[in-house]
């Protein structure tokens, strides 16, 4: 028990001393400023480091925060810019896709111009032929709309091919490039005439022309309107490849479809009769 009680005595004892000191410095501080003057002088002297250095942590940590919040700040700009990226990408993206429709048409009314005064329909490519035996593409048009077996149909730059099958809401058409199909057609310039028949790949070969007729690489080869299917005039390809000794009487010719069957998205489907064909 004598050892606590020996401590604070020593403890009071060093307390009263320490604010008798304090007083007496704060007394003869008073009575001397100079000496007052340098004792604040010498602290500031030796509290400066540290006053700096809790100055530049201060400004470290502020700075860092500022930092923290524009940069949350700049990626909630980037994010809310990325979206709008996006959508006005997808928008773009849909209104090419109109512009190019626009054009499809554009042409497609161009091409049924020429067919007139006959009537057509407009469909979209709904799928193509699997299988090699048949060059044929299946649309989004059939009896319902007026289509018939037989009719003749025309893409944006020419000829496609003709209506082999017609349900009520779709039909199949024969390509131009098939083994089956047949157009009778004659040079725009020279006028000489023939078949052209499809080889199942992507040119045709323009059958029965004389070997005296004029053809030459580069002609267009138009539709005659004999055949009482296609309108006369309709563009069917040009003169790729010409033989004029070919097989005794006849060139062997080869054309190219004006249309690009593995693009095909949009055709006409002419819906009427050939003018004086034979019903």
């Amino acid at each position: 028990m004598a050892r606590p009680v020996e401590n604070r005595v020593k403890i009071g004892g060093a307390s009263l001393a320490l604010f008798c000191l304090s007083l007496f410095l704060t007394s003869y501080s008073s009575k001397n400023q100079n000496i007052g003057a340098m004792g604040g002088a010498a602290v500031q002297q030796v509290l400066h480091p540290f006053q700096a250095l809790t100055h530049s942590i201060y400004s470290s940590v502020s700075g860092v925060w500022d930092s923290y919040i524009s940069l949350v700040g700049v990626r909630e700009d980037n994010a809310h810019l990325r979206s709008r990226i996006e959508a006005l990408e997808v928008r773009n993206a849909q209104l090419q896709e109109v512009a190019h429709e626009n054009e499809r048409l554009r042409n497609l009314l161009n091409v049924t111009a020429q067919a007139a005064p006959r009537s057509s329909v407009v469909a979209g490519v709904i799928g193509y032929d699997a299988s090699n035996w048949a060059k044929s593409v299946s649309i989004d048009k059939g009896t319902s709309d007026g289509i018939e077996v037989g009719m003749p149909v025309l893409g944006t730059a020419g000829v496609v091919g003709q209506v082999i099958a017609a349900a009520s809401g779709s039909s199949r058409v024969l390509l131009l490039t098939d083994h089956a199909s047949g157009v009778d057609a004659l040079i725009q310039g020279s006028r000489a005439r023939g078949l052209v028949e499809g080889l199942g790949s992507a040119t045709c070969r323009w059958r029965f022309v004389l070997a005296g007729e004029e053809v030459k690489i580069g002609d267009r080869v138009v539709t005659s309107g004999a055949d009482g299917i296609f309108p006369k005039g309709l563009l069917i390809g040009t003169v790729s490849a010409v033989d004029e000794a070919g097989k005794g009487l006849f060139q062997s010719i080869d054309v190219t479809p004006a249309e690009n069957f593995l693009k095909l998205e949009t055709v006409a489907v002419l819906t009427s009769k050939v003018p004086g064909a034979n019903k």
